[in-house]
């Protein structure tokens, strides 16, 4: 799966999703600094699942795509995400 993360994504997620063999493109690494509107343009330009994990991102109203914004509560543990 292509996947998108978002600059504040913490680092072990993005190196866990790429062990699991997902093409991860990580902001922090490719275009830190990004606003949330050039971050969702990468995101359709690429087709990819965006992963943000700052409560506003997407209050950014955009007419051309369809954006579901789910906030489940997760800890990490090293290299492991539990989620509940």
């Amino acid at each position: 799966m292509k996947i998108l993360a978002d600059e504040g994504v913490e680092r072990p997620i993005v190196i866990r999703l790429r062990v699991e063999g997902h093409q991860v493109i990580y902001i922090a690494e490719v275009a830190a600094g990004s606003t949330d509107p050039e971050v969702l343009e990468i995101a359709f330009r690429e087709q990819a699942l965006l992963i943000a994990v700052d409560k506003d991102f997407g209050e950014t109203p955009s007419a051309n795509l369809r954006v579901t914004i789910s906030r489940p509560p997760f800890t990490i543990q090293k290299t492991k995400i539990s989620c509940w």
